[in-house]
């Protein structure tokens, strides 16, 4: 077992009984693409939350890319590790809820005994339920969807932009360690946007980026990333099977 510590901006009764709903959802996720969540104990000043979730010996997404050898082809592992991120997070909208906090950093990945690959999607502190509006800027900048900022409501389409900047730096390459690539991946050119336009220019995906994927498929999975990255919510995919289907589409051609 592992025990998390995590203070929560709770400012006022309604939300702390929000919150405890919310966790208690959360403890009976049970998928084998989510890390699983045992309890959750509030001490204090009721902000602090000690959550009790499952041991997961691992690396995150981003030490696992960047160890990855330079050259050859990782596709095949890129869509096994997305099929499963897909799948995690189509459990966690079922469930009526959305993870704020999509990344690379958030999400676990390890060899198995057969020498395969488990991922698991961790951090659900920053989760809310699906139609609830922002009252906070809660995520992490670079990977926030635009709405984030404006107090719209979080939908499923949220967690999508998050998922399409984490997909673009792993199949860009520009995730891996001694990428010849540019220095900054999209999610930190995002992070210093300012403007609408700045955003939507960056949110082009152009298939020559895409250098971790294979050439007759780049064209195609550039226009998944693209609709992926739609600044506006309305144009995105709905929800997470969408993607999926699109992407098996893809490889099994």
């Amino acid at each position: 077992m592992f025990i998390k510590q995590q203070i929560l901006d709770i400012k006022s009764e309604d939300e702390r009984t929000e919150v405890k709903r919310e966790l208690a959802t959360l403890a009976q996720l049970a998928h084998p693409n989510i890390i699983r969540m045992h309890k959750h104990i509030f001490v204090r000043n009721k902000k602090t939350v000690y959550q009790v979730m499952d041991f997961f010996e691992r690396q995150t997404l981003a030490d696992f890319a960047e160890n990855l050898p330079e050259k050859g082809n990782h596709f095949g592992t890129y869509t096994e590790l997305t099929r499963q991120l897909l799948e995690g997070i189509m459990e966690v909208h079922k469930q009526d809820l959305i993870h704020r906090d999509i990344k690379p950093g958030n999400i676990l990945v390890r060899q198995t005994d057969t020498a395969g690959l488990e991922l698991k999607i961790v951090d659900f502190g920053l989760s809310v339920k699906i139609n609830t509006a922002y009252s906070n800027t809660y995520g992490t900048p670079g990977y926030m969807a635009p709405e984030i900022a404006t107090g719209a409501k979080a939908d499923a389409r949220t967690a999508i932009f998050s998922l399409g900047v984490t997909l673009y730096d792993l199949v860009s390459g520009n995730l891996r360690k001694g990428s010849l690539l540019d220095a900054e991946t999209l999610a930190v050119k995002l992070a210093k946007a300012v403007t609408e336009d700045e955003v939507k220019a960056l949110c082009v995906i152009d298939s020559k980026s895409l250098h971790d994927v294979p050439e007759q498929y780049r064209k195609q999975f550039a226009t998944i990333l693209d609709k992926c990255l739609k600044y506006a919510p309305a144009d995105r995919y709905k929800h997470a099977g969408a993607i999926a289907l699109d992407l098996h589409l893809l490889t099994e051609q």
